[in-house]
């Protein structure tokens, strides 16, 4: 019987393997500006999934919510220009783990508030930056250990939240 511990292991190291399938053939710096590519996706998907977020009247999003959630937005734009410059993958992994760090201040900062239906964008960008990370994570050869995905997240494949991100970002 596999335990359910088990099947999130599974989960969380074949997704992302899965997603560089595409990235076979392709050399280190490829791969790299790749993630770099993914990184500056996130960081537009969000900045425009939450362009008015400061305007909003919404219970539980305090001014401090907010401010993380800019923070961290204008980190992830830092962080896809510096990751574009990595010339090896140990130098991109720091920049990695900033993101993975910016998209988790954002998804903690965030969690909880119940989104009106006009703003459940905010939701979908946040879920569709969750499953990019491992596979930007995956790309420079960081191994993360096995986490639970929101729901909303769970069945969403890597190329749907790259869509989700890039509508969001106009």
């Amino acid at each position: 019987m596999l335990s359910r511990r088990a099947l999130l292991a599974a989960t969380a190291l074949a997704v992302p393997s899965l997603a560089l399938v595409g990235c076979a053939g392709m050399s280190s710096q490829q791969v790299i500006n790749t993630a770099a590519q993914d990184t500056a996706t996130i960081a537009a998907g969000l900045k425009g999934a939450l362009a008015n977020i400061g305007t909003l009247n919404i219970k539980g999003l305090t001014s401090d919510k907010v401010q993380t959630a800019e923070m961290a937005v204008a980190d992830l734009q830092v962080a896809a220009a510096a990751l574009a410059q990595a010339s090896t993958a140990g130098a991109a992994q720091p920049i990695v783990q900033q993101v993975e760090g910016d998209v988790n201040a954002l998804v903690g900062a965030l969690a909880g508030i119940q989104w009106p239906p006009e703003q459940k964008s905010i939701a979908t960008a946040l879920a569709a930056a969750q499953v990019l990370v491992p596979v930007i994570e995956s790309a420079v050869g960081m191994v993360t250990a096995a986490t639970q995905k929101p729901a909303t997240s769970a069945a969403m494949s890597p190329d749907a939240a790259r869509a989700i991100l890039l509508g969001a970002a106009r």
